[in-house]
């Protein structure tokens, strides 16, 4: 039988409305659960870190790219060098 079904058929037996039986519940579970330390408490206090995630492989290419530019203007400016010191 589902939780529910049990206690609608427990609140009928005992002639309770449900939603009384189950507001008398909660407020039960409440007073008795207080003093209960937090979840909070157990939680690490301080300065909260930065999730940072990395796409390695992409990461690779935007290397490979800048390498790639850098090795063309240097081949750039060795080919210039050479055209004007030919002059």
């Amino acid at each position: 039988m589902a939780l529910a079904a049990e206690f609608e058929k427990a609140c009928t037996l005992m002639g309770l409305k449900e939603r009384e039986a189950a507001e008398e519940a909660i407020k039960d579970w409440l007073r008795k659960n207080q003093g209960q330390a937090s979840l909070e408490s157990y939680l690490k206090q301080g300065p909260a870190k930065p999730v940072i995630f990395q796409n390695i492989p992409l990461q690779k290419v935007q290397i490979t790219i800048i390498k790639s530019e850098l090795d063309c203007l240097h081949l750039g400016s060795e080919s210039l060098v050479r055209h004007m010191s030919s002059r």
